[in-house]
């Protein structure tokens, strides 16, 4: 088996590979550019150079090129099958991952609460649950109110561990994010405890990339060793966050964008946390580039549905509370924070007034999917979710959970684009099935 497969499209599966971890490297090396955010960015910058090259199905990458990607490929793939092994053996569970920090707390303690018949919208307390969990330290999301309320800068680790005391004292207080944030299915997947929590995630990424490397229109092994080179994903396992189902569901979705199931399975995402919302409009702009109004009205009703299913039961028990958690990242005065473009401002290299031009550059950006998709997804397949990721990254938040899927969503739209000629329209193109059994047999990461 050749290293360096023949089909163009492969080589660009390859390519896409070490675009995403370029994509990725500020989740990868994070303690590594620990106060060097520059660094980051610029791997970043990078990495989104790269990937519209590997969008280009005009163009084909060098056989120079090709042998490079494959080789990065095929050795980190297999260096993430390792970590896969030792990321589980050593992931807390029980007290350990519900009290790693606020999110995971969420997690778990809202499922607590719906466990116990109550609405957790209605009746989760950050705080509460972690000193029920016996959580020696809790944390909190700090809020811009209260005494923080004229702060320019994220207040430090004394005042915050000082505010968190005082909310504990005294429940009236505004300065910590108490109750819960995320959307319906963050709840539901809280309900397999911390125990199982860190497999589950596993086990939801794993069949993820098995259903993209099946639905490949290219040679297989080389999405599967692009796919397991994207060593971020890693990092979603064991923190007791959701993003690790978020990205699996965008995986599915992004696979297949114009038939029911990948808008099904986007509306579970949106309905399980925020950060999916980003990557909806390119989306939905992309089933309508390749399938018209049928495809636009499958992906937009599949995506409603999927958005339903998890969360109409919660909007049923208190419509308002409901609706204040899930709509309270954006409206509650959050700090901004995270390894994008936003640490021009974390850093005080810019004043804090310029943190809403960062919102705006993320709305801007979003737009710019929605449109990139209908324009040139022709010639780009799939152009719309590397857009749609880079908002994340341009936002006023940009957390190194909300990037991690950034280089496993840009294989997947590669090794997923319809093969030239396919009428789009269809679910799965006969052309597209042909065009994967007529693919070169040279795997290239797996040789």
């Amino acid at each position: 088996m050749s290293l360096v497969p023949t089909d163009p499209a492969a080589r660009r599966v390859l390519v896409a590979g070490c675009a995403g971890l370029l994509l990725t490297v500020p989740v990868i090396a994070h303690d590594s550019l620990n106060g060097r955010l520059v660094l980051g960015w610029l791997a970043v910058a990078l990495g989104v150079a790269l990937a519209a090259r590997a969008l280009d199905r005009r163009a084909t990458p060098g056989r120079h090129t090709a042998q490079v990607a494959a080789a990065v490929c095929a050795a980190l793939a297999v260096s993430g099958i390792a970590l896969l092994a030792t990321t589980l053996a050593s992931a807390p569970t029980g007290t350990a991952l519900r009290c790693r920090d606020d999110v995971a707390a969420a997690t778990f303690g809202a499922a607590g609460q719906l466990t116990a018949g109550h609405d957790p919208y209605a009746s989760y307390d950050a705080l509460a649950v972690q000193h029920a969990d016996g959580c020696p330290h809790p944390s909190a999301t700090v809020l811009r109110r209260g005494v923080f309320a004229g702060a320019t800068a994220m207040p430090g680790d004394a005042q915050v561990a000082a505010a968190v005391q005082a909310a504990t004292a005294d429940a009236s207080r505004p300065e910590i994010e108490r109750g819960l944030n995320y959307p319906g299915g963050t709840v539901l997947l809280g309900l397999a405890g911390p125990g199982a929590f860190p497999w589950l995630m596993a086990a939801l990424l794993l069949a993820a990339i098995t259903v993209t490397v099946r639905r490949a229109t290219t040679d297989r092994g080389a999405v599967a060793a692009a796919l397991a080179a994207q060593l971020a994903l890693l990092a979603l396992i064991p923190d007791g966050h959701t993003d690790a189902a978020v990205v699996a569901l965008l995986l599915l979705a992004w696979a297949g964008p114009t038939t029911w199931l990948g808008g099904l399975a986007l509306g579970l995402a949106c309905g399980t946390k925020q950060t999916a919302w980003f990557l909806a409009p390119a989306l939905v702009a992309t089933a309508h580039a390749r399938g018209g109004r049928p495809a636009l009205l499958r992906a937009t009703i599949a995506t409603v549905a999927g958005f339903a299913l998890l969360n109409l039961p919660f909007v049923a028990m208190g419509p308002g509370a409901y609706v204040h958690g899930v709509m309270g990242p954006l409206v509650d005065g959050l700090f901004p924070l995270g390894a994008g473009l936003v640490g021009l401002v974390t850093s005080g290299f810019l004043p804090y007034a310029a943190a809403p031009l960062f919102t705006v550059l993320m709305l801007v950006c979003v737009a710019a999917s929605a449109v990139a998709a209908l324009r040139w997804d022709r010639t780009h397949p799939g152009i719309g979710v590397l857009l749609g990721g880079l908002a994340l990254f341009l936002g006023p938040r940009s957390l190194l959970e909300y990037i991690a899927g950034a280089g496993a969503l840009l294989v997947c739209v590669v090794a997923t684009a319809p093969a030239r000629g396919a009428q789009t329209e269809e679910p799965w193109p006969a052309a597209s099935l042909a065009g994967r059994t007529a693919a070169p047999s040279a795997a290239g990461c797996h040789g």
